[in-house]
C-alpha cells in the first residue's frame, strides 16, 4: 500500500489492524531513517513484545527475523505491518531481496505460514520500483493498493455537498486531502478559509507541504526544480534556465517519484511540445499562493499577504478548473456519454500559439473539443477563442462537437450562435 502522506494510509492501516487483531496476532513496525541494525533491533523488540520467540544473537539478520515471524505464523495467524518500508530499503539495499527470498521459500513449503505481510510507504517511486518488472518483489504482492487524495466529486461529498463553486475552491486549496478538507468551512468565502488556514506558519495549508515534501530527494537540487515547476515553468529548457543548472536528471527523478508528470498534446506521434506539471493539486496551490509569501506569514503578516493574493489565487483556480474539466470529460467518456473517446488536451507553443483545454479523440479523429473558463458564464469571447484554437490546430476533415465548462453555463448569445454545443457547469463537474 502506498501513496502520498496525509492521504489516509495510516487511518486505513489502523482500521485494518483493529479488525485483524480479533482473529490474528498483529505486529507493527514503524521504520525510521537510520542504520539497518537499528531497524532490525526495532523489529526484534516488536516481535518480543508480541510474544514471538526470536533467535538469540546481538547481530540479528533480516532473514532470521523474518523466518521467526513465518515460523510463528505457522501456528498462529499473524499480520506483520511495516510502515515506511522505503526507509528499510534506504538503510539496506538488499532488504527487498531478502523479503523476496523468504516469501518464495514460504510459498514452496508444504506447511505454509499463515502470515500476511503489509508493506506501507509514502515514497511512491521506491514502492513502485520494488514491485515493477525489474523489482525484487515483482509478482509477489497479492494486492497492490495506491491511496491518493480524494477526487473532486468525493471532496464535494465530504464537504456535505455545498454550492459546487465553493466545493471546487475547497478542492483547489486542499487537493482533496481529507485532513485539510475537514478544516475547510464550505459555508465561508474562500478568502476567509485561506486566511484562517494559511495565515500562520502552523496553519494546515502552510504546514502540510513540509510533510509532503519530506519525500523529495535531498540531493541534486530536486526541491529547487520542484519549486520551479510549481511556480509555472513547464518546458525543460525553461526549468533549467530558472533553476540555474541542467535539470533533466532531477526532472526524471521527480517524475518517477510521482511529483511531476510529463504531458504531450493528445494524438501527437512525435512529441515536440512536452510539458512538465505538478501532479499534486495541493502542492500546486502551495507553490502558487503560499511559498513566496512564507516570510510574510512567518512574520505575522499572513492575513494581509493572503488578502493580496487574489490575482494568483484566481489564476490558480483557472488552472485547476481546466484540469477538472478534463477529469469530468473522462468520467463522461467512461460512462459512454461522450462516446468512445480518449480524453486529453492539445496545445502548440511555437509559432501561432494555441491551446484547447479538452479534446476527445475517437479513432484518430477529434470528436469533441472544449474550453474551460473559471467564470460565471461561458461567453462569446471564450467561444471565439475555442474556434480560433481549433482553426490553428488545422485538423482537416475533423468535425468535432464543441463543448464548454463554466461555473453556471453559457450566455444566451452563445446558445443562439451554437445551438448544438455541449455545455457543462460546476454542478455537473462535482458529480461522480
Amino acid at each position: 500500500m502506498f501513496g502520498r502522506r496525509r492521504a489516509g494510509k495510516t487511518y486505513l492501516r489502523r482500521h485494518f489492524a483493529e479488525k485483524a487483531s480479533e482473529r490474528a496476532s498483529v505486529v507493527f513496525l514503524s521504520a525510521t531513517r537510520g542504520s539497518a541494525q537499528g531497524q532490525r533491533d526495532l523489529l526484534a523488540n516488536e516481535l518480543v513484545r508480541s510474544g514471538i520467540a526470536i533467535r538469540a544473537g546481538a547481530d540479528r539478520a533480516w532473514v532470521s527475523l523474518l523466518a521467526d515471524v513465518a515460523d510463528f505464523a505457522r501456528h498462529v495467524p499473524t499480520v506483520l505491518i511495516i510502515d515506511e518500508a522505503p526507509y528499510l530499503i534506504e538503510s539496506d539495499a538488499s532488504w527487498a531481496t531478502v523479503v523476496q527470498s523468504m516469501w518464495d521459500r514460504e510459498q514452496s513449503r508444504a506447511e505454509q505460514s499463515r502470515l500476511l505481510l503489509i508493506l506501507n510507504g509514502s515514497a511512491i517511486g521506491t514502492m513502485t520500483s520494488v514491485i515493477a518488472s525489474q523489482g525484487a518483489l515483482y509478482g509477489r504482492p497479492s494486492e497492490v493498493i495506491r491511496i491518493d487524495p480524494f477526487d473532486l466529486p468525493t471532496s464535494h461529498a465530504m464537504l456535505g455537498r455545498p454550492d459546487a463553486v465553493r466545493s471546487i475552491e475547497a478542492y483547489a486549496a486542499t487537493g482533496g486531502y481529507p485532513l485539510l478538507l475537514r478544516e475547510w468551512d464550505p459555508g465561508a468565502p474562500a478568502i476567509d478559509n485561506l486566511t484562517r488556514l494559511g495565515g500562520s506558519p502552523f496553519g494546515p495549508l502552510v504546514a502540510n507541504a513540509e510533510t509532503l515534501l519530506r519525500d523529495v530527494p535531498d540531493a541534486g537540487g530536486h526541491r529547487l526544480v520542484l519549486s520551479t515547476v510549481g511556480r509555472g515553468a513547464t518546458k525543460l529548457s525553461e526549468i533549467s534556465s530558472r533553476a540555474g543548472f541542467k535539470t533533466q536528471y532531477a526532472v526524471e527523478v521527480l517524475r518517477r517519484s510521482g511529483f511531476i508528470d510529463r504531458r504531450t498534446p493528445l494524438g501527437e506521434r512525435r512529441p515536440r511540445h512536452v510539458q512538465f506539471r505538478l501532479v499534486d493539486t495541493y502542492l500546486q496551490f502551495w507553490f502558487s499562493v503560499i511559498e513566496h509569501r512564507l516570510q510574510l506569514i512567518e512574520s505575522g503578516q499572513g492575513s494581509a499577504a493572503l488578502a493580496r493574493s487574489l490575482p494568483q489565487w484566481t489564476a490558480f483556480l483557472g488552472d485547476v478548473f481546466e484540469r477538472e474539466a478534463r477529469a469530468h470529460a473522462t468520467r463522461l467518456a467512461v460512462q459512454g456519454i461522450l462516446g468512445d473517446v480518449l480524453v486529453g488536451e492539445w496545445w502548440s507553443d511555437t509559432g501561432n500559439q494555441a491551446q484547447i483545454d479538452v479534446v476527445g479523440e475517437a479513432r484518430g479523429r477529434w470528436a469533441v473539443v472544449g474550453e474551460a473558463k473559471w467564470s460565471a458564464e461561458f461567453g462569446h469571447a471564450a467561444l471565439a477563442q475555442l474556434e480560433r484554437s481549433l482553426e490553428l490546430a488545422d485538423r482537416v476533415g475533423d468535425e468535432p462537437r464543441l463543448a464548454s465548462w463554466s461555473q453556471l453555463g453559457p450566455s444566451s448569445q452563445v446558445r443562439l450562435l451554437r445551438p448544438a454545443m455541449l455545455h457543462f457547469t460546476a454542478a455537473d463537474m462535482v458529480e461522480p
